[in-house]
């Protein structure tokens, strides 16, 4: 049995983010995640107050390395009158947010998990939740491959 302080379910953005938190703050955090990276996903256009995140977990100069395309607004349009309204990144809540990125989530997702991994998240994929037992102390979480137990589970 292989133990954990934390053990995250599944390393899309939001597990990736937090096992990245987790270990800055030196946790000894794991991540269970039943399909091997890259996998498809339909495209994500990131927003620009999702940045701080980034910065705040060091994956903001992947991000902005040339990889994937800098956005500077959205447009949205309106269905029912054909009307266009463009939202200008620069000119948004504040100057401190002027732009955000589109991104192949894909690559996107397999980049946001290998960096957890370089902060010190270990990675066990792929690999299917076949159970979990919440029992006072802890959680025991079983998989098709292994049992994991640890004080948290995510």
């Amino acid at each position: 049995m292989k133990t954990h302080d934390v053990l995250i379910l599944g390393g899309g953005p939001g597990g990736s983010v937090l096992a990245s938190y987790l270990a800055k703050a030196g946790v000894d955090v794991a991540i269970i995640e039943k399909e091997a990276f890259p996998r498809f996903h339909i495209g994500e256009s990131l927003l620009p107050f999702s940045m701080d995140i980034f910065r705040e977990i060091g994956f903001y100069e992947e991000l902005n390395s040339g990889k994937y395309i800098t956005k500077y607004g959205a447009q949205f349009l309106n269905s029912e009158d054909d009307g266009e309204i463009y939202f200008d990144f620069a000119t948004g809540l504040d100057d401190t947010h002027p732009t955000a990125f589109e991104v192949p989530r894909a690559e996107f997702d397999n980049d946001l998990l290998q960096h957890s991994v370089r902060l010190g998240a270990t990675l066990y994929s792929p690999e299917k939740v076949a159970g979990v037992d919440a029992a006072q102390g802890g959680v025991t979480v079983t998989t098709d491959k292994d049992t994991y137990r640890a004080r948290y589970v995510a």
